[in-house]
């Protein structure tokens, strides 16, 4: 019993509450240019509200992002937390504002997920 609370503790506090996972790919598309180089960056799903994701930790993510130094980085939404384990919402410009500290020469692209399009109060 002991080590199932363990388990279900770390799987729902500190995994989601601390850990940053980067994983990276390396592949060449079919008829890509020899030799050219690509990196590009994808921050997907933040589920932003906390206490497991505030602001604090979306701004590591920024920060570890541009550490990567990409060429291109893309935002696949899904910004808004879309589940019932919140005690205080994220704003959508609290959101934005942080995410304008990404840096890329090719620059920054966005997308809307479900969960944006679900939690849009202005609809």
């Amino acid at each position: 019993m002991a080590a199932g609370a363990s388990l279900s503790g770390y799987a729902f506090a500190i995994e989601p509450g601390y850990r940053l996972r980067v994983q990276g790919y390396a592949f060449t598309p079919p008829r890509w240019t020899p030799n050219l180089k690509l990196r590009v960056a994808c921050i997907a799903d933040p589920h932003l509200g906390e206490p497991h994701m505030p602001l604090s930790r979306l701004q590591r993510t920024v920060d570890t992002t541009n550490e990567l130094r990409p060429d291109l980085i893309l935002l696949l939404g899904d910004y808004a937390a879309g589940h019932h384990f919140v005690t205080r919402k994220i704003k959508v410009a609290d959101t934005a504002e942080v995410c304008a500290g990404l840096s890329a020469p090719l620059g920054r692209y966005a997308i809307m997920g479900n969960h944006d399009w679900w939690d849009d109060l202005t609809a």
